[in-house]
């Protein structure tokens, strides 16, 4: 039994080794479809080196079949798929579609739908492996896998799922194939499938009354603005030397164009001011928003969670005097302190005061400015004395100066420039831009011992940066960069995990 679980995931596995590129599966995906996933295995496969002559997945999967000890039929029925995925009977030159439907809470709807390379070659397969009986309605064949679901396939299409009648999805899966009920010709679905990644995932708004708690989400959504007009897709890519995550918000209204509109308008270039005090050593973050984007997402926020009305005053206040900068860094740790500063561009002292009110307990700040304070973050104790004693090791910087209310865990470092400048040219898109420099990785190794530090340094070997930015248009991206700049991030690690095993 174990063997034949073997072989069963096995075969899976290789069905996912499919590509994008035609339309029969996707008229398969219901109308009422919330998520979707879209695979290109066969292109993730090809640039994972997972495929081809000299992949050394391949030649590990023939050595398993064939110590197995299986009949003869059944092992050389998978072999033959190993050379030929699409001798399964799926036709793997077209895509696969995953998705998620119907009430997610009470009676959920799951399934895989795709094409069919040969209806017969399928029907000798699960035969072969003798595991389901394989029967036929209205012109359609099926196996049922338990007593709520099953596999449903023709001569030019295969589905498998959740089932409660298979007679009855077997009309259903006819219709969709028609066009009634698919998904096919959604606007947003069908820009999903017009994407040139590895792997796409689509979130559709018209789907979230069928989850739970879909009242609150609704509630947060600004004034005019219905949940079920917009639309997510999020496009995975590999490329040479790096892996490229896209989302994508898709408005399906007029109304919800006109408020990604006006919030792209919100977005500010990011220049030489904000990073003049940020170095490029670790983990770093910059704003620069109109701030009444933030007031205007506050108010709908507090009206979902039901805000008092004297705690709203007060985040109105702060948002007033902030003018949509902000400039974070974490550089490490250091003396088991981390190192963070960061820097928000506020009109006045206000909101440093609003701060003090309430951080309480003031005795060990010492004011060392205008608005400048220091305060202790780490002791060294006396523990021979009665009362334990302490004497502050490390100081905090919390102040307003130059038009900024800033807190740095390393005092010295307060409105310094780092001896190297940060890559300002390498900063993308407007509004907000996050970096992470994996030399980050050696500092923390230095810091580390055991497993942990050879963690950091294996992270270090592989990755050069990653980088979050809004792209062009309703869009954000994640890129991650390696140091061999001729391997995307799978064939990388890959890599460095066969010389390790090695």
């Amino acid at each position: 039994m174990k063997r034949l679980s073997f072989l069963v995931t096995m075969l899976v596995a290789l069905m996912l080794l499919a590509s994008c590129s035609k339309q029969q599966g996707q008229q398969l995906v219901p109308e009422d479809a919330l998520f979707v996933m879209r695979i290109d295995a066969k292109q993730a496969s090809e640039k994972s080196g997972l495929t081809g002559d000299k992949s050394e997945l391949s030649k590990w999967l023939k050595k398993q079949v064939k110590a197995m000890g299986l009949d003869k039929e059944v092992r050389d029925k998978v072999l033959d798929i190993l050379d030929d995925p699409t001798k399964s009977g799926i036709d793997l030159t077209e895509p696969l579609y995953l998705y998620a439907a119907g009430d997610l809470e009470r009676d959920p709807d799951f399934g895989i739908v795709g094409t069919m390379a040969s209806k017969s070659n399928l029907i000798d397969l699960i035969k072969a492996l003798d595991v389901f009986e394989v029967e036929e309605s209205n012109g359609v064949s099926y196996c049922e896998l338990d007593r709520d679901a099953a596999l449903i396939f023709n001569g030019d299409w295969f589905f498998g799922g959740k089932v409660d009648d298979v007679d009855d999805m077997i009309a259903t899966l006819k219709e969709r194939a028609g066009g009634k009920g698919s998904l096919d010709g959604n606007k947003a679905f069908d820009k999903m499938c017009d994407k040139k990644g590895v792997m796409q995932v689509l979130f559709l708004g018209e789907g979230l009354e069928n989850i739970p708690n879909a009242s609150e989400m609704t509630a947060m959504m600004p004034d005019g603005l219905d949940v079920k007009d917009f639309a997510s897709i999020v496009d995975f890519g590999l490329n040479p030397g790096e892996a490229v995550l896209e989302a994508e918000f898709v408005p399906m209204s007029q109304e919800w164009q006109k408020y990604v509109d006006k919030s792209l308008k919100a977005m500010k270039s990011i220049d030489d001011a904000q990073t003049k005090y940020i170095s490029d050593k670790g983990l770093s973050l910059f704003l620069n928003i109109d701030p009444k984007m933030f007031l205007e997402q506050i108010s709908n926020l507090a009206e979902a969670y039901e805000i008092d009305d004297e705690s709203m005053e007060m985040i109105e206040d702060v948002l007033e005097n902030f003018d949509g900068t902000a400039s974070l860094e974490f550089s490490g740790i250091k003396d088991n302190q981390p190192s963070v500063s960061l820097y928000v561009g506020t009109k006045n002292e206000d909101a440093l005061g609003l701060l003090l009110q309430n951080i309480g307990d003031m005795d060990e700040f010492q004011e060392v400015g205008d608005n400048q304070y220091l305060f202790p973050t780490d002791y060294d104790y006396d523990w021979e004395s009665e009362d334990f004693s302490r004497t502050p090791t490390a100081w905090a910087a919390l102040g307003f100066k130059n038009g900024m209310t800033y807190f740095s865990t390393d005092k010295e470092s307060v409105f310094s420039t780092p001896r190297e400048k940060y890559p300002v040219k390498e900063i993308k898109g407007k509004g907000m831009y996050l970096r992470f420099n994996a030399d980050l990785f050696d500092t923390l190794a230095k810091e580390a011992s055991g497993s942990d530090k050879q963690l950091f340094d294996a992270l270090s070997d592989l990755f050069d940066y990653a980088e979050c930015y809004n792209g062009e248009g309703a869009t954000g991206v994640m890129r991650i960069v390696m140091k061999d700049k001729k391997k995307n991030p799978v064939e990388a690690i890959a890599d460095y995990v066969k010389k390790f095993l090695d």
